[in-house]
Formats: C-alpha cells, sequence, structure tokens
C-alpha cells in the first residue's frame, strides 16, 4: 500500500484531512495511470461499495498460478454485490497468503467477522504486472502480483452470505 498505508490506518480517525489528502493523492495517481493499466482493472480501483466488503470464499492454485477471491461489497444505497476477482499468473507472498487466509477464515459470515476491508490500491509494479493491494480492519495487509485481473459483479439481495467453517480449503494453516 502506498496511500493508504498502515499509518493512514492508525491516524485516520483522528484526522479528516490525513483521510482526505490520501484519497486526492491515489485519484491523482490512477489518472496518471491511464493508458499504462488496462481500463478494466482502473475500472475497478473507482468501483463503488468495496469498502467494507467481507471474503466469501478463497481459491489458489499455485500450480497454475490462478488465484480467485469473492468479496461481499456494497451497502443500501447501490445495492449488494459479490465482487468475484480472478487473477492469473498470480504471486503472493507466503507471507501475505498467511494474513489472506487469516483474514478469511475469521469471517464466518456476514454478522460474525474481525476483518472488512479498509481500502484497496491498484498500481503496476517495477516488472510490469499489475498490483492489488487490499488493507483489511484492524490493521492486516496483503498484496497479490499478477499478469491479468479479471472480474465481474453479481447483483444479490442483501450483505447476508452463508456461514463456511474454511472459506479458503487448501490456504495456508499457519496464523499470521
Amino acid at each position: 500500500m502506498k496511500y493508504f498505508t498502515l499509518d493512514w490506518y492508525h491516524a485516520v480517525d483522528d484526522n479528516f484531512d490525513r483521510d482526505r489528502s490520501a484519497s486526492q493523492q491515489y485519484t491523482r495517481h490512477l489518472e496518471e495511470m491511464q493508458g499504462v493499466l488496462p481500463a478494466d482493472v482502473l475500472a475497478l480501483a473507482r468501483l463503488p461499495g468495496v469498502e467494507d466488503a467481507l471474503v466469501v470464499k478463497v481459491r489458489h492454485d499455485r500450480a497454475r498460478q490462478i488465484l480467485s477471491l469473492t468479496l461481499r461489497a456494497g451497502y443500501i444505497g447501490i445495492g449488494y454485490y459479490d465482487l468475484i476477482l480472478n487473477y492469473q499468473g498470480a504471486e503472493i507472498t507466503h507471507e501475505d497468503e498467511q494474513v489472506l487466509a487469516l483474514v478469511a477464515r475469521t469471517t464466518r459470515d456476514s454478522r460474525r467477522h474481525e476483518s472488512d476491508l479498509a481500502r484497496h490500491e491498484l498500481d503496476m509494479a517495477e516488472d510490469g504486472r499489475i498490483e492489488h493491494s487490499m488493507l483489511f480492519h484492524p490493521g492486516r495487509s496483503f498484496t497479490i502480483h499478477c499478469e491479468t485481473l479479471v472480474w465481474v459483479w453479481l447483483p444479490r439481495r442483501d450483505r447476508k452470505f452463508p456461514r463456511r467453517f474454511d472459506r479458503f480449503p487448501g490456504g495456508p494453516t499457519k496464523p499470521a
């Protein structure tokens, strides 16, 4: 995370101007990324209702380098939806995958969860891959690098989703 850092996260409740400044800097950065990042990736960066999203399901096929992450996003004013993110040529460090597993496995259902999405950032890494960073409450972050990022959203009636014991089957089991 370059704009919505852990320092930003811990100070933002006390400083509205700091939040606004980070948001404005990130918006300017996205404008600079026009023509660098694919248009659909930039659209994802601007998608409303992603903040406060919950992890519904994670699948990671390490051999094929495919990671799929489903988030329940939205709010009453715009409606709810599942945001399905498919990362191809995906790479995530073991440490970051442990954080993702912790976020996923502490989400029991739409009412019982430890982590919801605070902010996310999309960028182009130095090696030319797409970089997607996510910061979840309470200060848990991870980054996924990929060759391509394909996403879809599916409308849902509400924020509710079924209780599941393991939202990341096959994911790392050692706590982050």
